[in-house]
């Protein structure tokens, strides 16, 4: 049984001058008979307030696994004093409890809170890096090194995105769908 993934989030999911997963993502499914990408809706810039409505409106065709990349933004938007905490905490709650309401899994792509910008200039992305983990989601083990950052000191290496695309597909396999309520058998 293939296990479907619907993607929403930020440029690390998305593809922006070279930068971000999409094409790695689309590429590595296309060797992958077990792990389907039915959408990929991260845009770069975005944090989930931007995007919630847009997943919520969505009532059917759902994939099996919601796959999020969220953080950096969020905590730009904080920083900047457009979001509070409690707002993106909010909204990440919504998203993961409306996810599991759809009988569906959520793998969230960690925060980098380590190094670049994350580090020096946003300094909420470590407290939402583990905010997930706090939520019910399921975190991707992908923590790349500083040698793997670009020169924006956001984004990471075209190989770094082919390794994030490897895991995320393989823990997608690993997690498989189970039966779920708008599944055409149970109909």
């Amino acid at each position: 049984m293939t296990t479907t993934i619907e993607i929403w989030g930020d440029s690390h999911l998305d593809e922006i001058a070279g930068i971000g997963a999409r094409y790695a993502l689309t590429y590595e499914a296309n060797f992958r008979h077990d792990v389907q990408i039915s959408e990929n809706n991260a845009e770069a810039g975005s944090w989930v307030l931007k995007w919630l409505s847009g997943y919520a409106e969505k009532d059917k065709d759902h994939a099996d696994i919601l796959v999020v990349s969220s953080g950096f933004n969020d905590a730009v938007m904080v920083s900047y004093g457009l979001l509070s905490q409690n707002q993106v905490r909010a909204s990440w709650e919504l998203l993961v409890s409306l996810a599991k309401s759809r009988n569906q899994k959520v793998i969230w792509v960690p925060t980098n809170y380590k190094y670049g910008r994350a580090a020096t200039e946003f300094k909420d992305t470590e407290l939402l890096n583990m905010l997930p983990h706090c939520i019910g989601a399921d975190v991707l083990d992908w923590n790349p090194t500083e040698d793997q950052m670009c020169g924006d000191k956001v984004h990471y290496t075209y190989d770094a995105y082919h390794d994030l695309a490897k895991r995320l597909l393989d823990k997608a396999s690993g997690m498989g769908p189970e039966k779920r309520i708008d599944s055409p058998s149970q109909k």
